[in-house]
């Protein structure tokens, strides 16, 4: 799997509130990024990084919901159920299942171009580093670009 690109986008748009499976908006414009990859994502992550561009546990926002932990490479042990929601839609489709999460085919082989949205919070502000990680069709961890730093 690859990062082909990753931006944050000028798109004002309410799609989603702040939890797992929150698709309803929240009355608040959402962060929105743009992001290509080729190839198997199964889970997304937008976490905050330090000035050597590791996940330092500020914020994250993920596809992971309930009880699932995320992958120890990232700075804290967060559970999904303990971190935003990360709507990822293709144009207007929403690509997560109800409750949060990447169905396991749902981008499977090929390219992708992605919006992802997540409520609008402090730690993905304008302003604050932040990294794209995915997990790839084998459950390995794939570092992405870093914005902002």
């Amino acid at each position: 799997m690859r990062f082909l690109s990753f931006r944050r986008s000028a798109q004002a748009e309410d799609r989603i509130g702040a939890g797992d499976g929150a698709f309803t908006p929240d009355g608040k414009p959402d962060l929105a990024f743009t992001l290509v990859v080729r190839g198997t994502v199964t889970a997304l992550f937008l976490a905050s990084v330090d000035a050597r561009g590791g996940a330092n546990g500020v914020f994250q926002a993920d596809t992971l919901v309930g009880k699932t932990f995320q992958p120890s490479e990232l700075a804290v042990a967060f559970r999904g159920d303990r971190t935003a929601g990360l709507g990822v839609f293709d144009g207007v489709t929403r690509v997560n299942s109800a409750d949060g999460a990447l169905p396991a085919a749902a981008l499977a082989h090929g390219e992708h171009a992605l919006l992802l949205f997540v409520s609008a919070a402090a730690g993905a502000a304008p302003g604050n580093a932040l990294r794209v990680y995915a997990l790839d069709g084998n459950g390995q961890l794939v570092r992405g670009p870093t914005l902002d730093r």
